[in-house]
């Protein structure tokens, strides 16, 4: 995050204009994020000052809790290290794979993309990351981790479903890959 910061102010974007929002419903992992940020600062040019973080926050928050903020919309909302665990749209599951009892959360990821485009503006770019079902996560399972994978074309299919279309890979690898999505403008003219 710092670094996009960095790259937006060397730019000669003003740096009250630049809003990041962290949201976690742990509020130990926000401390975590917050003591990170703290510390990056501390290393950092000493022209930023103590007042770096402008518009950067770090804050607990559960999105579909009914008193989650709303009506704030970001040209660009990531999603990474959430979508995996929830049900909807999927390949296959740890759950299925294991023949564990499928968990009984009723939150699916439609539900989330739903959250997610109302956070979205109109010319929004969407950051997500897919697990893939590879035997490199199985060390992961072997730990508790649970995942729901998805194929590029179940992410595809469920994001369209919201008008998002795939811009490009940010990243691939053995575990998982991130990609880029946009609004559909065409749809929301």
């Amino acid at each position: 995050m710092m670094l996009v910061y960095d790259k937006l102010v060397s730019d000669g974007f003003d740096p009250k204009l630049i809003t990041a929002r962290i949201t976690d419903r742990d509020q130990a992992n926000i401390n975590k994020a917050n003591r990170l940020l703290d510390a990056l600062a501390r290393v950092r040019k000493p022209k930023l000052g103590s007042d770096w973080r402008s518009g950067i926050t770090a804050v607990a928050e559960d999105i579909f809790a009914s008193d989650a903020e709303a009506g704030e919309q970001y040209d660009v909302v990531t999603a990474i290290g959430i979508l995996e665990y929830f049900h909807g749209c999927s390949s296959t599951t740890t759950h299925e794979r294991l023949k564990l009892e499928p968990p009984s959360n009723s939150v699916t990821a439609h539900d989330l993309v739903q959250r997610l485009t109302s956070m979205a503006s109109d010319r929004a770019h969407l950051i997500v990351n897919t697990y893939k079902d590879h035997s490199s996560t199985r060390i992961l399972e072997l730990f508790g981790k649970r995942f729901v994978y998805r194929s590029p074309d179940d992410i595809q299919s469920l994001l369209a479903s919201a008008d998002f279309r795939p811009h490009r890979i940010a990243g691939s690898g053995h575990i998982y890959d991130v990609k880029v999505y946009e609004k559909n403008q065409l749809k929301n003219q």
